[in-house]
């Protein structure tokens, strides 16, 4: 399945129930994910350059949090 964030083709395990704190991390994975898509949206448009760079670090860091949160969604799964 192509993925909405990065494109990429990923592969997704069938399951029939996911554990509910997994299912919060991953959530919160995907909201990171969309604030990290916002920031880097505001950087484009800003004008000013130290805004451009403010907002480019937001979406580095709200990228990052949301790898974290889906590795830790991952290793919920695995146990």
């Amino acid at each position: 399945m192509r993925c909405k964030f990065c494109g990429d083709e990923h592969a997704w395990e069938v399951i029939e129930r996911t554990p509910k704190l997994a299912t919060l991390l991953s959530r919160r994975a995907e909201d990171f994910l969309g604030r990290a898509a916002q920031s880097d949206a505001y950087a484009a448009q800003a004008t000013d350059p130290a805004i451009r760079k403010s907002y480019e670090r937001m979406a580095s860091q709200w990228f990052r949090l949301a790898v974290e949160q889906e590795a830790k969604s991952d290793a919920l799964q695995d146990s």
